[in-house]
């Protein structure tokens, strides 16, 4: 095909009339003016702008006014406030309202209107919006990278426009419940995914969907460890799907760290290459195991990732390989805010609160856990009490007010050890050493408390202090 008929073709394309549907306009202002409750309904289905005539979208709104103060909206009152307003001679006069409200077989039928009214909008709005995202795309001086996030950031917009939230009767939301109380039943009440920690477990009762843990700790407490423990945990022993966003590691240096603890072997050495053929036997069973099960781990290590871009690779994973268990990210605070508006760069604990939020609508969005690690203030090492409190955490309150659970993980034996001469980094002095505690500080739904797990350093491992742990 040649690049005149391209042309002639995309031509064809901008001149088409844009989607609209006059009667449904019309038929939906009838209903309004017919019966208050049809007006209750639309202004939960449609807004002004949802509206292709103009005329129309003046109607709407004075139908609307009238409503909100409590006048009935029939023909002799909307024609008066129309009169009032000065737009009566614009809209038709009189005999346009009239015709609207005949135009009109039953208000019962409110929604058959007004859901195509909105549905039309939204075409109208997506084709809009991809004629912005094609100048974009042409205008070389905007770069690829911002020019793809405003694409994708405006279809999102869109979908989130097709959702609609409606009231629910309790006893639906009970028979639902009903489904979720056999599952708990049958999974010996554990209503969240486990992390393979039964002290955790029981504390939280498995990680809950829809919902944001922040696990904050100073560096080399194992934070990044205890996340990848934990994926290991769930992914290959639970069989479920889990997402990591690595903003700090390579993909090579997190699979490396989870081989390192499913082979046991000292994490120094294999770095060196100083394992004996023993261990390199079972690095490699450890890695051939993650192969052949298929372990569904799923690992970004791009930098500086904005939520909505975390948001988007989400929805593209989910529609890839199901629902996900549980999306962790690490870290926080090494996140970027909206590159494409540049709206946080001038105050970090906004924008760290922005970033906080949109995990949380992650979690809502995708009906799964999100795990995020979080760096804590340097305020931890001026206290004689090093264990940290929910202040700690770096740049922002709203990282604590977003969450539904926050969580520490501290060990005391690194402030014995730091500094102290001829203390190997891989190994312990003493067995109290070898305790971390990950003590929670909020749980939104549940108690509060600290849990002590094994920190197996050389091995990058925690375990449990008893038996039950994977």
């Amino acid at each position: 095909m040649n690049t005149a008929s391209i042309v002639g073709k995309n031509q064809d394309a901008y001149q088409r009339v844009m989607p609209q549907s006059l009667e449904a306009e019309q038929s939906t202002l009838g209903a309004m003016m017919m019966e208050r409750e049809a007006i209750a309904r639309a202004i939960e289905l449609l807004r002004a702008e949802d509206f292709y005539r103009e005329i129309h979208r003046q109607i709407f709104i004075v139908v609307v006014d009238l409503f909100n103060v409590g006048t009935a909206a029939d023909l002799i009152t909307v024609a008066t406030e129309c009169r009032n307003r000065g737009i009566l001679e614009s809209i038709g006069g009189a005999a346009y309202i009239t015709a609207l409200i005949e135009s009109c077989p039953s208000a019962a039928n409110i929604e058959y209107y007004a859901c195509p009214v909105r549905e039309l909008s939204l075409r109208r709005q997506a084709i809009q919006q991809a004629e912005r995202a094609i100048s974009s795309f042409y205008d070389t001086d905007n770069p690829l990278p911002q020019a793809i996030e405003s694409w994708q950031k405006s279809a999102y917009s869109i979908g989130v426009g097709q959702q609609r939230g409606e009231f629910r009767n309790i006893g639906s939301i009970c028979r639902d419940l009903l489904g979720d109380f056999q599952a708990r039943r049958t999974s010996d009440g554990m209503s969240g995914v486990p992390t393979g920690y039964p002290d955790i477990d029981a504390l939280l009762n498995g990680l809950q969907p829809s919902e944001l843990s922040i696990w904050g700790g100073r560096p080399s407490m194992g934070k990044s460890a205890l996340m990848l423990n934990m994926a290991r945990n769930i992914a290959l022993y639970e069989k479920l799907p889990v997402a990591i966003y690595s903003l700090e590691m390579s993909n090579k240096s997190l699979v490396e760290r989870v081989i390192t603890s499913l082979a046991a072997v000292n994490a120094g050495d294999l770095k060196r290459g100083r394992l004996h053929n023993e261990e390199w036997q079972r690095v490699a069973s450890a890695a051939e195991r993650l192969i052949s099960s298929n372990v569904p781990i799923y690992i970004d290590d791009i930098s500086g990732l904005t939520p909505f871009e975390m948001r988007a690779k989400a929805r593209r994973l989910r529609s890839e390989v199901g629902d996900l268990a549980v999306i962790m990210v690490d870290y926080l605070q090494l996140a970027h805010g909206d590159k494409e508006t540049g709206r946080h760069t001038n105050n970090r604990v906004q924008e760290v609160g922005e970033i906080t939020n949109a995990l949380k609508e992650m979690a809502k969005e995708n009906a799964c856990h999100v795990m995020a690690l979080a760096s804590l203030s340097r305020s931890v090492e001026q206290r004689e009490d090093k264990r940290p409190v929910l202040s700690d955490l770096r740049e922002s309150g709203d990282i604590e007010f977003a969450a539904d659970v926050v969580a520490f993980v501290y060990r005391d034996s690194y402030y014995r050890k730091k500094g102290s001469p001829g203390v190997s980094q891989w190994g312990a002095e003493s067995p109290d050493d070898n305790i971390a505690e990950i003590i929670f500080r909020k749980h939104r739904s549940g108690a509060t408390g600290t849990v002590k797990l094994l920190w197996q350093a050389h091995l990058q491992r925690f375990d449990s202090l008893h038996q039950g742990n994977y």
